[in-house]
């Protein structure tokens, strides 16, 4: 079937640069909220789980969310920021399937967090980035 608007096609680069701005503004408050809101949910799950240093371990997860989502914001090392924000996606997905919930978004969240990582892994960064295509 024929596209509908065959000329917005040449724009697909834009779509892609929209995606990886939303991803680095949701990791940007994601962030925030770990080191803020949700640190004391992250601090018992360490606790239960027998680590020392939850405080720490939060905190790291919080910058590591934090430094994601500015290197997506200004696209550096876009794929290799969507690779860590994919990998935390479905860390947290599979610790609220197994009934251990982090974080007050839902598991739906969290697979459009991944699925948006992963496509740009293989979409790369898009237009006004730092990452050029080579």
């Amino acid at each position: 079937m024929l596209s509908i608007f065959p000329s917005l096609l040449a724009y697909g680069m834009i779509g892609t640069t929209l995606l990886r701005l939303s991803l680095g503004v949701v990791f940007l408050i994601l962030g925030y909220r770990t080191f803020k809101r949700d640190r004391e949910n992250f601090l018992s799950f360490f606790h239960k789980l027998g680590l020392r240093g939850g405080l720490y371990l939060s905190i790291v997860l919080a910058l590591v969310e934090i430094i994601v989502g500015i290197f997506l914001l200004i696209g550096l090392y876009t794929q290799v920021a969507a690779i860590i924000a994919l990998i935390i996606s479905l860390k947290i997905l599979l610790l609220n399937f197994l009934g251990k919930k982090l974080t007050s978004e839902t598991s739906s969240f969290y697979i459009l967090t991944a699925v948006i990582s992963a496509s740009l892994i293989f979409l790369g960064a898009g237009v006004i980035a730092l990452d050029l295509p080579l």
